[in-house]
């Protein structure tokens, strides 16, 4: 892939290619660098800023990274009523709430299999909690021979249940209170979220210090002509020693660090957006 650019300083049209260009910009501001075929005078490739990235949510699962962009979400109270909200934090209520709801004891939530085992009306009983009715069917639960034992789903939300549909669900249906669950979570859902918005913050500017450790790392590298197929991607590098490596994920995390406690990326008024990319450059150097 190619992109054709004009140089400033001698007004050279030229085409480059891909691998030619440096990104010195980050996530939230793209920028491109490339020196010019002709005169050698840098071009810059600049995007602008963008603030979308200023409210973001970093997930892991397994090898990948989920990026989600929390932009003019609903009201809490509406997403609880339309079931958009963790199962999480209907199993820490219900943890908490349990006796409220006619069990004396409880265990769980555990890692497999039905969420917890509890004492209902003095017998031993385990249970399922779920937002919905349907997503115990959803999640296959009833073709699981783990889940057989279950007598009782409990549940945040009505709706309407067939007959069909109720045969394959538990004996006993609980549901939780819905305005006490919304009381109980809002102030915890929002200390959460600012705790997951500074992780989230941290991480994606460590990663951004990461990007360029490794450039420096490839521009010194006695291999890189070698023309290897994982080149320019060192990380996939065979010939990075992996203490080398976790050296550099290392000091990009803690420069990380350096940035947080500089710039009060804690504070509410704070935006990556402010972040301008020389100023990454001006860390490591």
């Amino acid at each position: 892939m190619a992109i054709w650019l004009t140089c400033s300083n001698c007004k050279k049209h030229e085409r480059y290619y891909r691998d030619e260009l440096r990104d010195i910009g980050k996530l939230w501001h793209p920028k491109w660098e490339v020196p010019c075929h002709n005169c050698r005078d840098k071009i810059i490739i600049d995007q602008g800023k963008t603030t979308i990235f200023d409210n973001v949510f970093l997930q892991h699962r397994g090898e990948f990274q989920i990026l989600t962009i929390h932009n003019n979400r609903p009201k809490l109270d509406e997403r609880i009523k339309h079931g958009n909200i963790r199962e999480y934090w209907l199993q820490q209520y219900f943890k908490e709430q349990y006796r409220e709801y006619g069990f004396t004891n409880i265990e769980g939530p555990f890692d497999y299999g039905p969420d917890f085992k509890g004492i209902y009306k003095g017998k031993e009983v385990w249970i399922e909690v779920e937002i919905f009715c349907k997503s115990y069917l959803k999640h296959k639960h009833q073709l699981d021979k783990r889940f057989n034992k279950v007598e009782i789903l409990v549940v945040l939300q009505n709706e309407y249940l067939s007959s069909d549909i109720k045969e394959l669900l538990p004996k006993i249906i609980i549901k939780l209170n819905l305005s006490k669950f919304i009381k109980w979570c809002a102030p915890k859902i929002k200390k959460y979220a600012i705790k997951k918005q500074i992780e989230n913050r941290l991480e994606l500017i460590a990663e951004e210090f990461q990007k360029r450790l490794l450039y420096i790392y490839k521009e010194t590298c006695d291999r890189k002509n070698t023309e290897m197929a994982f080149c320019p991607n060192c990380e996939n590098c065979v010939y990075l020693d992996y203490d080398e490596y976790q050296s550099i994920i290392k000091n990009a995390s803690n420069l990380s660090w350096r940035l947080f406690l500089e710039y009060n990326i804690d504070s509410n008024d704070f935006k990556l957006s402010d972040l301008d990319p020389e100023l990454f450059d001006r860390y490591i150097s």
